[in-house]
């Protein structure tokens, strides 16, 4: 990784990078799926670079601007997404301290991707472009914020109708598939989605909010792999697809106090109820490369968060709590491949605890991570348990305040410290606990990196 940063007159800012990235080893072929095939051997590159310029001479311009490139390839297999785009956000702002209005405002780009070198085929593109603007408008310590964004998103990707029967015969055995005409699909939508927040600070430290927002969101490009001469004449379109929206509310609550001189402590409480429709599936089964882009109904999301922070001279101590349940509306859509691929996890809590040593200009941390086991459903609607795990994790970083290596910065870190086998909630189980379908996360392994500012 290499950063650049130049300031640019009294109030502009120009900062550059560019990170390459590389992992090489062992890897199933279908990270979820490890018992579907022998390990191979794999090189994962991920290129990235950015730009961002920044300027405040005033009031009335606040400028931020972003530009990014990034490149994810399978190295070995031909086969990746990239992404580049660009933001810009201006800040304006009228009024006084008892009284003021900032119009946030600017707009997002990007273009994403899939590829497959192994073929002369199309990329598969996705494109988003959205407009935006919202008003903060503060009275005193309380905060009214009404937006709205607009967004055009447009997917050209694989997808011919369908025009007939085909036989297809793997390791599983033969069956029919749609046969597709090979033509390629271009999907188009539009969405206004406004959005509101209310904030209020009391001067005794305690503030509470409250937000609405409408969301919106396309489908992605075809997954990389699937860019290939067999899924081309068998994906098909679904001219009744609709792009996923709904409704997002946010409460909340937070408190701050200073004890003391060198004493302080930070609460805060949230609970979110998101409640989404026409959620949308690309519709397979094992094995096979035939697909279809479907809507698998509608989801409500709640759940919860607390969090705790205690601060004490060079000692810090921070836990939390959270938890989240889905239910999904439509249970005709529940088989591989559907929306409920992915099922709840237990109640994660969180341990955090740092100590500052002014001596030798050195942080040393340490962090805990557990879930409880849940009863829960994966994709075939069939009951299993995700049994209970806790990873702690150890840290140093060492960033001297003067002298000659001031500017340089080293981190270690120990993860995984007691070696405990686990697998993740989050990732996609079919509820086989005997290891044969389940992709283990990383035993204990050490991580070091060393930067140098000048």
């Amino acid at each position: 990784m290499f950063k650049f940063g130049a300031d640019i007159g009294d109030y502009s800012k120009l900062r550059l990078s560019t990170e390459h990235f590389k992992t090489h080893g062992d890897y199933p072929l279908r990270a979820e799926w490890p018992s579907l095939g022998d390990l191979l051997d794999t090189e994962f590159i991920r290129k990235t670079h950015t730009l961002n310029f920044t300027s405040n001479p005033n009031d009335y311009l606040n400028l931020d601007f972003n530009a990014y490139y990034t490149d994810h390839e399978i190295k070995t297999m031909k086969n990746g997404v990239k992404t580049y785009g660009t933001k810009l956000i201006n800040k304006t702002k009228f009024g006084d301290e008892n009284f003021s209005q900032t119009f946030v405002y600017g707009f997002d780009y990007y273009n994403m991707q899939s590829y497959n070198k192994n073929n002369s085929l199309p990329n598969d593109k996705g494109q988003n472009l959205s407009l935006f603007i919202e008003d903060q408008i503060r009275s005193n310590g309380f905060t009214f914020t009404p937006g709205i964004r607009y967004d055009r998103y447009t997917l050209n990707t694989m997808g011919g109708k369908i025009i007939g029967m085909k036989r297809i015969c793997d390791r599983r055995g033969c069956r029919m598939a749609p046969l597709s005409s090979k033509e390629r699909v271009k999907y188009t939508w539009h969405k206004f989605s406004p959005g509101v927040s209310l904030d209020y600070q009391f001067d005794m430290g305690l503030g509470l909010w409250a937000s609405w927002a409408k969301v919106f969101k396309g489908p992605d490009p075809i997954e990389s792999m699937r860019i290939q001469n067999s899924s081309v004449q068998t994906t098909t379109t679904n001219s009744d697809l609709k792009p996923e929206t709904g409704d997002v509310w946010e409460f909340g609550a937070r408190y701050k106090t200073e004890i003391s001189d060198n004493q302080s402590i930070n609460l805060s409480a949230k609970y979110f109820v998101n409640q989404y429709e026409n959620l949308i599936s690309e519709m397979g089964a094992p094995g096979r490369v035939e697909i279809q882009r479907i809507n698998g109904g509608k989801a409500n999301v709640k759940g919860a968060e607390i969090a705790a922070r205690y601060n004490m001279a060079d000692f810090s101590f921070g836990a939390s709590w959270s938890k989240a349940k889905t239910k999904y509306k439509d249970g005709t859509k529940q088989g591989y491949g559907y929306v409920l691929a992915y099922s709840d996890a237990g109640d994660k809590y969180t341990f955090n605890a740092e100590y500052y040593a002014n001596a030798i200009d050195t942080l040393f941390g340490y962090n805990l991570v557990a879930f409880n086991k849940i009863h829960t459903k994966n994709g075939l609607n069939s009951e299993f348990n995700k049994p209970g795990y806790a990873v702690s994790d150890i840290y140093a970083t060492w960033v001297p305040n003067s002298g000659k290596y001031s500017g340089l910065e080293i981190n270690v870190g120990i993860y995984n410290l007691f070696n405990k086998s686990y697998w993740s909630h989050s990732q996609r189980s079919a509820g086989n606990t005997n290891g044969g379908m389940i992709d283990w996360e990383s035993g204990r392994n050490i991580k070091a990196n060393v930067s140098y500012k000048f």
